[in-house]
């Protein structure tokens, strides 16, 4: 566990983690403390594909994956499950950090505060497992860090995009984010429930690839 700890809260996702978010936080305009959360929940997944393509590709798809393959597929899928658990922990408690520090911009305060921090965080949690298993489930069907990470991405921007807003907004995961410009919050609870189904698939069809990667192996 210790191990896993080391590769996913490494000193570069660090690094790259507090220089993302004073970036957005510089960037960013909050009008009222009901813009914090959707901010968060828009931004929050670039960092999490960024440092989750990392997860699975050394071991697996790098120089040291006949050492880890030879292991067997059920502690390795064990392995990528600490990996992607560890991470959403560490941005979930990234996220609040977020969350909070768009108060140093003195945004006028709309609503129940209590309130609207329970909505954000859930929101911005469901993201984080959703982006995490995504990224790794792309890594591994593709076998290639920048190509899996560049489809998750483009995924983030479409559905951050007037496309995910318009076309798609009952199934849309992103749908939070455009809670302020009329999006009702039955759409973006369903969006939620949905990245949480689409989450457990992708778990599922993770130990699958890595099964298939054992057999390969085997044979």
């Amino acid at each position: 566990m210790r191990q896993e700890i080391k590769i996913v809260v490494s000193k570069n996702n660090l690094i790259i983690s507090i220089l993302f978010i004073f970036f957005v936080f510089l960037i960013r305009q909050i009008e009222s403390d009901l813009d914090i959360g959707a901010q968060v929940d828009q931004y929050l997944p670039v960092l999490v594909i960024v440092c989750g393509s990392n997860i699975i590709y050394s071991e697996f798809y790098g120089d040291m994956k006949d050492i880890f393959r030879k292991l067997g597929y059920k502690n390795n899928f064990f392995m990528v499950l600490r990996r992607i658990v560890i991470q959403c922990i560490a941005f979930f408690i990234l996220s609040m950090s977020f969350y909070f520090l768009f108060f140093l911009k003195r945004p006028l305060i709309e609503g129940n505060l209590f309130l609207e921090y329970i909505k954000a965080q859930f929101a911005v949690a469901v993201s984080i497992v959703f982006f995490s298993c995504f990224t790794v489930f792309s890594v591994c069907v593709f076998k290639n860090k920048y190509v899996g990470m560049g489809l998750v991405l483009l995924f983030w921007a479409l559905m951050t995009s007037t496309i995910g807003e318009k076309i798609i907004p009952e199934c849309n995961v992103m749908s939070y984010i455009f809670l302020e410009n009329g999006m009702s919050n039955i759409h973006w609870i369903i969006g939620k429930i949905v990245a949480i189904f689409v989450s457990i698939i992708f778990i599922i069809e993770i130990e699958k690839i890595l099964k298939l990667n054992r057999e390969k192996v085997k044979m």
